[in-house]
């Protein structure tokens, strides 16, 4: 089932239920065990490529407005937004910057970040997107790919990223 992004800081399911993008998303059926092991997440572009991050790992979802550059900052730092009264840092991954696009959020208790991406496409399932038949990352991707997942319905691969680690690797 996708769970489209909408407008703000909410995320809508289809069936009307609202969630809080902090990986938990209420719904009108009872949880079953299976439900409890699959894992979700939030797949967006960069460019012309969908990626794929845990949905665990980004506490929520804005859209790329406000964003107020400061002197001195240079790639990919892209300037701050301001999140409920606070400051967010924002890291520009976009192959080409615009006006346009969506910041997820990530956050380590107090330490939140914000990452800059073209568009977020979708909240996914585990069952939408499955772990290729060899888990093994191939050689000569970058290290920020954890794993290639599929999407069952489009019947294609989606690069699954950690989005700690590719902002380490592009700011080194």
């Amino acid at each position: 089932m996708s769970l489209p992004i909408c407008a703000g800081n909410w995320l809508t399911a289809p069936n009307g239920t609202v969630g809080d993008g902090m990986g938990a998303m209420p719904t009108s059926e009872s949880p079953s065990a299976d439900a409890a092991a699959v894992r979700g997440y939030v797949t967006f572009r960069l460019g012309e490529r969908e990626f794929a991050a845990a949905l665990d790992g980004v506490r929520e979802v804005l859209r790329l407005e406000g964003l107020v550059a400061l002197p001195g900052m240079v790639a990919p730092m892209a300037g701050v937004v301001e999140l409920r009264g606070s400051p967010l840092p924002v890291m520009d991954l976009r192959p080409t910057a615009s006006h346009r696009g969506d910041v997820l959020v990530l956050a380590d208790g107090d330490d939140a970040i914000g990452v800059a991406v073209d568009g977020v496409i979708a909240v996914r399932d585990g069952l939408e997107l499955r772990p290729g038949p060899d888990r093994a990352v191939p050689a000569g991707l970058p290290a920020y790919v954890v794993e290639v997942l599929r999407d069952t319905a489009a019947d294609k691969p989606v690069l699954l990223v950690d989005l700690r680690r590719m902002l380490e690797l592009i700011t080194a």
